[in-house]
């Protein structure tokens, strides 16, 4: 029982979950773009413990960027 709520609760991780919205990550220092499938994927690549800095950015909560380094927003293609 155990080995089928796993599959079902990873089938529904990251970019899977029908909510989930694209995030494009844009490096200031570096001038580059770059494109994940979800807050969650964007916050473990930056190996953050939560999407909260990342989602309070897009939402426009918090204008200033991350580490003065990462500005993000939502990417709708």
């Amino acid at each position: 029982m155990n080995v089928i709520k796993e599959k079902i609760r990873a089938s529904k991780l990251g970019g899977h979950n029908p909510n989930a919205r694209k995030i494009k990550m844009i490096d200031l220092k570096n001038k580059e773009e770059k494109i994940f499938n979800s807050q969650q994927e964007c916050a473990n690549y930056l190996k953050l413990s939560s999407h909260m800095p990342i989602s309070r950015r897009c939402t426009g909560y918090t204008k200033s960027p991350l580490n003065n380094q990462y500005q993000f927003e939502y990417y709708d293609e």
